[in-house]
């Protein structure tokens, strides 16, 4: 019988290239996990294959306890050239410190990845929203227990506010999404710094390029959106378009957020103006989700796609 109180659950979002075949040989020496040499080279060969299609690996000891997991998930990173992958470490109670210092060892051993990844040591094993687990047993129909799936949000559009702001790249950094991220409770790490910066680097090749953030298991129809681009006739010059779609519990806190950072950076003096908080999420022309739901093809409900 599965209790969740006998296991831990640790979870990264880390790049392809750093889920390597020694950090899964390291979790799998910790929990006692037999991989042969053949599956740790077809492991380290898929991140070449992620274009392709989204890749699942798992790994256990069916023998000894066929809830104590390793799985990682690999997948094209939404309007990104880099590739992402979720790895998810379920293990025993009593290997728990085992796997820490096998992921403090990984870390520490590469000096590039020290600020990367927390440290944290979360246990998710009994959170119905953020437990990856749960949605990949459901997509893999994997033999293993995990939390039951909590009910699905209906979207009322009564509910939620949608702001809109047009800014400078410059003036939109990741401490501003951060804060709002928080605000709407969808985690920021890491490596939702990079994909700002990376997002950013590819106007370089590009006319435009975005990235979405949301917690798809607290609320999937509150979402804050980027979308960068180069100003047409002026090549030189990047903007970005920042959205965001809050409940209306959240919208104070996010305007209080929004305007102490506007009066701080400077940019209410640059711009001439204050922030604009007028709601945009019925607005049959204006709204800039419902354009790049349009645009990206993006997994958001609540909206109809009508000319």
């Amino acid at each position: 019988m599965f209790r969740p109180e006998d296991y831990e659950q640790y979870q990264w979002y880390m790049y392809c290239l750093d889920a390597d075949e020694e950090l899964i040989k390291g979790f799998a020496e910790a929990m006692e996990i037999r991989i042969s040499g053949e599956e740790l080279k077809d492991y380290g060969d898929a991140w070449y294959n992620r274009r392709e299609k989204d890749l699942f690996y798992l790994f256990r000891n069916e023998e000894k306890d066929r809830n104590a997991v390793i799985a990682v998930y690999f997948y094209a990173g939404v309007g990104d050239e880099n590739d992402y992958c979720h790895v998810v470490v379920r293990c025993r109670k009593e290997d728990a410190p085992k796997v820490q210092q096998a992921f403090r060892r990984f870390v520490e051993t590469a000096e590039d990845l020290y600020e990367d990844y927390n440290m944290d040591f979360v246990n998710y094993v009994n959170d119905p929203y953020k437990n990856w687990l749960r949605p990949y047993a459901e997509k893999y129909n994997l033999d293993i227990d995990v939390p039951e799936k909590p009910p699905e949000k209906k979207y009322c559009p009564e509910e939620y506010q949608q702001y809109q702001f047009e800014l400078r790249t410059v003036d939109l950094q990741p401490e501003l999404i951060k804060e709002i991220a928080e605000a709407m409770r969808i985690r920021y790490g890491e490596g939702d710094i990079k994909l700002h910066q990376d997002s950013l680097d590819r106007l370089q090749y590009n006319q435009t390029s975005f990235y979405l953030l949301r917690n798809r298991y607290v609320n999937p129809h509150a979402v804050i959106h980027v979308e960068f681009y180069r100003k047409e006739g002026r090549p030189k010059e990047f903007y970005a378009k920042l959205t965001i779609r809050c409940q209306n519990e959240d919208a104070e806190k996010i305007r209080q957020i929004i305007q102490e950072y506007f009066w701080k950076q400077g940019i209410v003096k640059k711009y001439r103006r204050e922030p604009d908080f007028t709601n945009y999420i019925d607005h049959p022309k204006q709204n800039w989700l419902k354009k790049a739901i349009e645009k990206y093809q993006l997994d958001v409900k609540g909206i109809e796609l009508k000319a």
